[in-house]
């Protein structure tokens, strides 16, 4: 929860002087853009892309990939499927400073039909060679990451797919260099809690 706790404390106007308004985020901020809206609805503010605005975190078993999928999970150009060898993580920096050795991650693990999501760190996760490093600007458009699965996808299956990008000055929650317990290979976590904490995740369904 750190990340969205220090968000809290930035969209009330912390970590910014003389201005009645939000506050600045972290110097080097890369996030996946989720399907969060910018502006909230209950105040009006506009915080832009990769901020934690609050929204519904319910996750319905049978989410296909042609469905609507929730907020708090990816934006269809964000981790796109553009072929069963070939997929494509865009990356993006709401921070001040470039954010460079920029690297990102995926994941993929088959959902069978009537089981729930698995948890992350559980058995069954193909993980994808990490590719990068590349330089993430501040503020200018995304950086896109093409990487290959282990394995082709079979279009009638259906798939979560994880991408994790991260990098020295922004580390995702799930980088073993945090030593954060969801970044043991042992710990295991809630999908729904892990991605929607952690603008530097972001999980796509795809075929079913």
């Amino acid at each position: 929860m750190h990340k969205v706790i220090r968000w809290a404390f930035e969209a009330q106007g912390l970590y910014r002087s003389f201005n009645n308004g939000p506050g600045y985020p972290p110097r080097v901020d890369i996030y996946i853009e989720s399907l969060r809206p910018a502006v909230d609805a209950t105040c009006g503010v506009d915080y832009g892309a990769g901020s934690y605005v609050p929204v519904s975190l319910e996750w319905a078993l049978t989410q296909r990939g042609s469905d609507e999928p929730p907020a708090w999970q990816a934006a269809p150009d964000a981790i796109k499927v553009q072929s069963t060898t070939n997929i494509t993580v865009r990356v993006q920096n709401r921070g001040s400073r470039d954010a460079t050795n920029v690297q990102v991650t995926i994941w993929i693990r088959a959902w069978p039909a009537t089981t729930p999501p698995p948890k992350w760190n559980a058995a069954g996760w193909m993980k994808s060679p990490s590719v990068g490093p590349q330089t993430v600007p501040a503020g200018a458009p995304a950086v896109s990451f093409t990487l290959a699965p282990t394995s082709p996808l079979s279009p009638g299956t259906r798939y979560i797919i994880v991408a994790q990008t991260t990098c020295a000055d922004d580390a995702a929650n799930t980088d073993a260099t945090t030593g954060l317990p969801c970044s043991s290979s042992t710990q295991q976590t809630e999908l729904v809690d892990l991605i929607a904490n952690d603008n530097n995740l972001g999980l796509r369904v795809f075929g079913g």
